[in-house]
Formats: structure tokens, C-alpha cells, sequence
């Protein structure tokens, strides 16, 4: 699962008594920067706060050092201070973060993953239902549609006809007045 982009940070993290501590030390700015780096690395390589290179080597004061493009004294000094703090622990020369969760909180990821996959599901069951309608409101209609035009049809024809039997009856009137004005 390695797709996470993100990390938890609260807004108010510099109110946390550690950071607040370590902005009281030298060199607070590159510690603090390691540390979001560190959180950074946990996220992207998201083996639960553990610190390991693909799986098997754990990552070294050299390598954090590189990889974090700081000094290999700055990288121990920061370590140094969050295991102090018990923001990291090292066990087994691998380093951890005890409170990954409190960073990074995967199963209500895993969970949220689960709810949006069901919501999605269902939303679309209910659009294809609207579909399903709309298709037989649209093939009623358009024979509805249908019969309506023959009848249109059919009125325009009995129009024509009616409208024709008019002339007829005028044309008869017509001709009784004229044979009675003959007369």
C-alpha cells in the first residue's frame, strides 16, 4: 500500500510541549525540518513507522543523512533529541516512531477507502435505476409521442374534411339563394 501522499499534521503542532521544547535548543530549525522529513519518509515508505530500506535494511544516521541532504552530526544531534523525547525509538538498530498512528492514521484511511467504495457502489446502482426510468419514460414517450402525432393527424384530417363539408353546405346555400334569387 505504498499510495499514501500524506502525513497527519495537526494545526496545532507547535503547540506541542516537545516542539515547543525543541525550539528552545540550537539549531531548533533543522531539527524541526528533520523531523517533518522523518514523518515524511515514515508516510512514503508506510510500513507503520518503521524504518526500513525495501523492507530488510534499516535506514542509517548516513543514509537519513543523504537522503535528508543534511550534516551526519545535525541528523545524530535531531535523533539524539526525539528518542529523548520519545518521539523515535530504536530497537534493534532500526528506527521507529512509537505513535505512528498519532501521524498517520491508515485504518481510518483503510476505512474511509471502504465507505467511499460502498457509497460509490450504491450511488451508482441508483443512477443506473434513474437510467433504467428515464429510458422507459423516453421509449413511453415517444410513443406517446407517437399516437399524439397520428392524432394531430387524424384531427388535421378530419379538419380538412370538415372544413371541406363546410364549402359543400356554403356552396349549396350558395346555390339555393342564387336559384331562389333566380326565380
Amino acid at each position: 500500500m505504498n499510495d499514501v501522499k500524506w502525513i497527519k499534521i495537526s494545526t496545532n503542532i507547535f503547540d506541542d510541549e516537545k516542539i515547543l521544547l525543541i525550539e528552545g535548543l540550537p539549531k531548533a530549525d533543522s531539527i524541526l525540518v528533520i523531523w517533518f522529513k522523518l514523518l515524511c519518509l515514515a508516510g512514503k515508505t508506510n510500513n507503520s513507522g518503521v524504518f526500513l530500506l525495501n523492507d530488510a535494511i534499516p535506514y542509517t544516521n548516513e543514509m537519513l543523512s543523504k537522503i535528508f541532504r543534511r550534516k551526519k552530526s545535525t541528523v545524530e544531534n535531531a535523533l539524539k533529541v526525539f528518542q529523548e523525547f520519545g518521539m523515535i525509538e530504536v530497537v534493534d538498530n532500526v528506527i521507529t516512531i512509537p505513535k505512528w498512528g498519532k501521524h498517520q492514521s491508515l485504518d481510518s484511511l483503510e476505512l474511509k477507502r471502504e465507505y467511499m467504495k460502498e457509497y460509490m457502489k450504491e450511488y451508482r446502482e441508483k443512477q443506473k435505476g434513474k437510467v433504467c426510468k428515464t429510458n422507459s419514460k423516453t421509449n413511453v414517450r415517444s410513443t406517446d409521442i407517437d399516437k399524439d402525432k397520428d392524432i394531430e393527424k387524424e384531427k388535421k384530417k378530419n379538419k380538412k374534411i370538415h372544413n371541406f363539408s363546410e364549402r359543400l353546405i356554403d356552396y349549396e346555400e350558395l346555390e339555393k339563394h342564387s336559384k331562389s334569387d333566380q326565380e
